[in-house]
């Protein structure tokens, strides 16, 4: 997917523009390449058993992963939005919690002028606006065109590309919340972020607990472990972490 954010306008696709559906593709566990064994709850989700990630097997095709995407941001110009942005508005808060707690040892989400945090899967944009309130220089990576037409009409600084095109950095903050379940490659996306990633930078991951009943666009449900050794395979240390109300969450600081 080419980014067309910076020459022209972004406007969602027609159902005529959409990527053609392949035929899905069996995968093994994105953290240690486990075959895994079906579950009870769904014939095509299966467990590793290795790291107790959930994950679906045979895989949607890439194409079919972009379209439930956009299909979910559908309409989102003519939607009221106002109890999506206080809980976006919420896990922003949060994640800046984790990152202060980890660079200066204060449990609160202070000002952070000159400190850029980069989104990925930042959706429609809420949890951008929630760090510009506290002085973060923000950049959003999404690859829903529907999604991109809201945030440019509301003069947001996001780029429509795949997760897996991570911007040039350097960012203080890289943010993957509720994104790498719906990520065809979550190895792949981890396994670059330390690229863009400052010296003394944070990455945070926020996921659903791990369910072997898996939503519509899940494609994996993480345990606590699989997400630890999923980074910490890329050259990550150990994290801290949270769990809140069926949310995990987990902030990692590059070794």
């Amino acid at each position: 997917m080419t980014d067309d954010t910076d020459k022209e306008a972004v406007r969602p696709e027609t159902a005529d523009e959409k990527p053609k559906a392949k035929a899905r593709r069996r995968v093994r566990c994105p953290v240690c390449a486990a075959h895994g064994e079906p579950t009870e709850a769904d014939d095509h989700v299966v467990r590793c058993g290795e790291c107790e990630v959930a994950f679906r097997n045979p895989r949607p095709s890439v194409g079919e992963i972009l379209a439930r995407r956009d299909a979910r941001f559908a309409g989102a110009l003519t939607r009221n939005h106002a109890a999506a942005i206080r809980e976006a508005a919420r896990a922003a808060v949060e994640a800046m919690r984790g990152y202060h707690r980890l660079m200066s040892g204060k449990d609160a989400p202070l000002n952070a002028f000159g400190k850029r945090v980069l989104d990925v899967g930042c959706g429609l944009g809420f949890r951008l606006r929630e760090f510009e309130k506290y002085g973060w220089t923000v950049t959003g990576l999404e690859p829903s065109a529907n999604a991109s037409a809201y945030t440019q009409a509301v003069a947001l600084h996001v780029v429509r590309a795949d997760l897996e095109a991570l911007r040039p950095g350097p960012f203080d903050f890289l943010l993957l919340e509720g994104v790498l379940e719906e990520t065809a490659d979550p190895a792949k996306v981890v396994g670059r972020l330390k690229d863009v990633l400052a010296l003394r930078g944070v990455a945070y991951a926020g996921v659903r607990v791990a369910d072997a009943a898996l939503g519509d666009t899940q494609l994996y449900a993480f345990s606590e472990d699989g997400l630890r050794c999923l980074f910490m395979s890329s050259g990550f240390a150990e994290p801290e972490v949270r769990r809140d109300e069926g949310f995990l969450r987990m902030w990692f600081r590059r070794k």
